[in-house]
């Protein structure tokens, strides 16, 4: 069986939502040939498998220490933090200091001190030669780095995963200037890459342009049907369930605050029926929306809970909800959420731009639908919320010949035979 070194900061983060891709890599490629090992950090999960090979290497967290120097509370986000009182002027003033700290030492991410332990500790695993493949996941880009230094001392066959684009992402929250700088330091690590993979096509497009036809990978994310093999036990409320990241606000649930207090004014719902949780850290931004929506007794922000625990929560869940930017830029964006909401078996209301490739998912699946408007999301509840008073459920009308197409096999079944092509030349 062939060995491939598996980079992945996140893998050992049950709660990363980035993690589950390598994670599922991890699980299937022994049934296509390959044996994998990973490289990660030490932020060790009881929750993996004991039978995976995996070298946890240490670092220095920046975030850690930046916080420590602000008198802040290592535990909590410094957004939260600096948030609570958006008025003091101290935490405006601290505010600016850590965007700037960010873009002057966080370059190119956070967890950069990471770069030269996991490269020695790369170099002592590939050092034997019986590795036929590396297979790097960002975010953070720094795992790239890694496996630069290692296809150049090692020569090794390389494979450079990325979940999100790097510079190109409209997401990125730095300045034009370091984003022009940036964009070297991206084309010089990938420049050696055997292959780049993305997770659409829309964002292989993108990638194209930066490093050249016929170079990118569109393999989608997958889920684990294994993670949902409990039965659901359906609460008596009409419960919409979302987990996951707000990306600072950037995949905003107005709408649906809008849509849902209409409907509840106009007596179209009735407001003891109705439970909103956010499986998401404490949010400021999201917690005023609530509050000026009037939403206090329905929406409720529980925070981040174990995976297995995310997972019960949204089999339970009467629709589950997908945001995404209202913005033209995140039309080839598909979040890996999307396809844990294949697997709760549940149906998915997804908000989000006129033209994306959720659309197009949903549609063939008919696992739920994406709406881009007031009047469409304001009618969807209202249907939803019509069946759940009739028969006690809204109804989930997905297709399992079709979302089978997404499972974590399926998407390492597409990575295993990349890795063919590559060798067979």
């Amino acid at each position: 069986m062939k060995k491939v070194l598996i980079i992945s900061f996140l893998f050992n983060q049950e709660q990363a939502t980035g993690s589950m891709r390598s994670r599922g890599l991890a699980k299937y490629l022994r049934d296509f040939g390959w044996e994998p090992v990973i490289l990660t950090t030490n932020n060790m999960d009881s929750t993996l498998r004991t039978d995976l090979e995996i070298i946890d290497v240490p670092y220095e967290d920046l975030t850690i220490k930046w916080k420590e120097k602000l008198g802040r509370d290592s535990s909590e986000t410094l957004e939260n933090q600096m948030g609570v009182a958006e008025s003091n002027g101290r935490n405006a003033i601290l505010n600016v200091t850590t965007r700037i700290w960010e873009e002057i030492f966080a370059y190119p991410d956070l967890q950069k001190k990471w770069l030269q332990p996991a490269v020695e500790a790369g170099d002592n695993v590939l050092k034997d030669g019986e590795y036929s493949a590396i297979l790097s996941s960002s975010f953070p880009p720094t795992a790239h780095l890694v496996a630069n230094e290692l296809k150049r001392r090692h020569g090794v066959l390389w494979i450079a995963d990325l979940r999100d684009l790097w510079t190109q992402n409209h997401y990125y929250g730095y300045s034009p200037a370091r984003r022009i700088i940036e964009t070297r330091l991206e084309l010089k690590t990938l420049s050696i890459a055997d292959a780049i993979v993305t997770v659409s096509e829309p964002l292989a497009k993108s990638l194209e342009t930066l490093h050249g036809e016929g170079r990118v990978t569109a393999i989608l994310n997958g889920f684990d049907p294994d993670d949902f093999i409990t039965k659901p036990c359906f609460s008596n409320k009409f419960t919409i369930t979302y987990t996951g990241s707000l990306y600072r606000g950037k995949r905003d649930p107005t709408p649906l605050f809008r849509a849902l207090r209409d409907l509840i004014a106009k007596g179209d719902m009735d407001i003891n029926d109705i439970a909103i949780d956010f499986y998401t850290p404490q949010d400021n931004a999201l917690l005023k929306g609530i509050i000026k929506h009037g939403l206090n007794d329905v929406v409720k922000i529980r925070g981040l809970v174990p995976h297995r625990d995310v997972v019960t929560r949204q089999r339970e869940a009467q629709l589950l909800l997908l945001l995404t930017w209202m913005n033209p830029e995140e039309e080839g964006v598909c979040p890996a959420k999307v396809f844990e909401y294949f697997a709760a078996k549940r149906p998915i209301i997804s908000i989000g731009p006129p033209e994306s490739v959720l659309k197009g998912l949903l549609n063939s699946t008919h696992a739920g639908v994406h709406l881009s408007n007031y009047e469409e999301l304001v009618r969807e509840l209202r249907r939803a919320y019509a069946e759940f008073k009739t028969d006690g459920l809204v109804t989930y009308r997905g297709v399992a010949s079709e979302i089978a197409k997404y499972s974590q096999k399926e998407m390492t079944r597409k990575f295993a035979e990349l890795f063919t092509k590559i060798q067979n030349g």
